[in-house]
């Protein structure tokens, strides 16, 4: 993903809804999704990705709960999926 963004951005926007389900009770899951969340941010900013980031926390019961929340992307066994999206302009 990082290598596949121009050298020359400008307003860039990173978003990631980071996601755990599988753990026995919510604060685990809620833990597990936070870790991941910002384990991704530093990845990226690490490597050069600079911008705005947004962070957002999620589990399975948030989802049912919270009806204005994007939906996940699904893996092939229908498991939520950690997901990233990274949106900037390009300078003419």
């Amino acid at each position: 993903m990082v290598t596949e963004l121009p050298k020359v951005r400008q307003d860039v926007r990173v978003e990631i809804t980071a996601v755990s389900v599988s753990l026995d009770d919510l604060e685990s899951d809620l833990r597990l999704a936070a870790r991941r969340g910002r384990d991704l941010r530093d990845y990226l900013s690490d490597s050069g990705v600079q911008g705005t980031y947004s962070v957002t926390i999620r589990t399975e019961d948030q989802l049912r709960s919270a009806d204005k929340a994007p939906p996940f992307m699904v893996s092939s066994k229908g498991k939520p999926l950690t997901t990233v999206r990274i949106t900037y302009d390009t300078v003419d």
